[in-house]
């Protein structure tokens, strides 16, 4: 095995925003309905190796059929899935620079070879994916929000007909260019979803490929048998049947977001645009911020040795704490003060 990047499991302590992740619970209401559906749970026997309950309520939300959706361990198990049916020592996985680790790990699992091309460059994407066993890209894209419109998804679906494409939509819930509804309209489109970001539910592990009838019929024999546990297909359903209630937390995500984004600027820092729960500053000095947000007491993403760190977007009361601590930490000359 190849050495890789090791995942950064989240921290515990502090103000935790490194792992993009929900700042808020489940409603009251939420939790009222998953207490129910657990006094009805038979734990001595084994879930529903079908999900139906579970896919059709996510089928419901997200305007498909069933038949064209799977459920998983988390997005990463189908991502796991997918690189590990369509790779190997002689079939590479093609992926951005930078991009979401876990590609890299299920691909060395497989031992296949791993090409990287610059994040965004849909030209360079698309010429080393021709004969590539898969492409895998999350869009937005993590860690550095950049997002991809549809029609761009589109050229790289064109241009690679005979190669399988994955976009990981892990944190599309707060863009708008899924390409969820166009599944059926391409056979080398697979989609992967999860709960754990906008619909705040990352401690059930619930994640969701999607694809055509055709794919999925094929896909569906190789899924691990009974890969969604009960409890996580029982709470999962409960949330999906009430996701409508997120829509306004993924306003405020957002909302809050492009403030930062703005104070961030106003600062002079190098923060990017971002299409997801997060923004992604890279440049000269955001090693050492990212140290000195920790020794404040505000966890995010850093890289060792890599001057770029990521910022989960939190509530509020949390985002001016950042804000006022990078006030802090920042040298006069970069605020663009006397």
């Amino acid at each position: 095995m190849r050495d890789i990047e090791l995942y950064e499991a989240r921290q515990t302590g502090g103000l935790l925003l490194n792992a993009n992740e929900a700042s808020e619970g489940f409603s009251s209401e939420v939790m009222d309905r998953i207490h129910q559906a657990l006094d009805a749970m038979a734990f001595n026997r084994y879930p529903d190796d079908d999900c139906t309950a579970l896919h059709q309520a996510y089928a419901a939300w997200a305007g498909l059929q069933p038949s064209q959706v799977l459920a998983g361990n988390g997005s990463d198990a189908m991502l796991g899935l997918m690189i590990g049916l369509f790779t190997s020592r002689d079939k590479p996985l093609v992926t951005w620079d930078p991009d979401f680790s876990m590609y890299d790990y299920y691909a060395s699992m497989q031992e296949a070879e791993i090409r990287k091309v610059p994040v965004g460059d849909i030209q360079a994407l698309s010429a080393a994916g021709r004969d590539a066993g898969l492409v895998v890209i999350s869009n937005p894209n993590n860690p550095t929000g950049l997002t991809l419109s549809r029609e761009q998804i589109r050229q790289i679906l064109a241009a690679l007909p005979d190669t399988p494409v994955v976009v990981d939509e892990a944190y599309m819930d707060f863009s708008d260019q899924s390409m969820l509804d166009e599944i059926e309209d391409w056979d080398n489109l697979y989609v992967t979803r999860t709960l754990s970001k906008a619909l705040g539910a990352a401690g059930l592990r619930l994640g969701f490929l999607v694809t055509s009838d055709r794919n999925m019929r094929n896909i569906r024999p190789y899924k691990v048998p009974y890969g969604v546990n009960a409890f996580t297909q029982a709470a999962g359903t409960v949330l999906l049947q009430m996701a409508d209630a997120a829509k306004d937390r993924i306003d405020r995500i957002c909302t809050e977001r492009d403030r930062l984004y703005e104070a961030l600027k106003d600062m002079n820092l190098p923060v990017q645009p971002s299409g997801a729960n997060f923004l992604f500053l890279q440049g000269e000095g955001m090693e050492a911020l990212g140290q000195g947000l920790e020794k404040a007491g505000i966890i995010v993403r850093t890289w060792p040795g890599k001057d770029q760190i990521r910022i989960t977007i939190g509530l509020p009361e949390e985002n001016d704490q950042v804000l006022a601590a990078i006030r802090e930490l920042t040298p006069t000359e970069r605020k663009g003060t006397d």
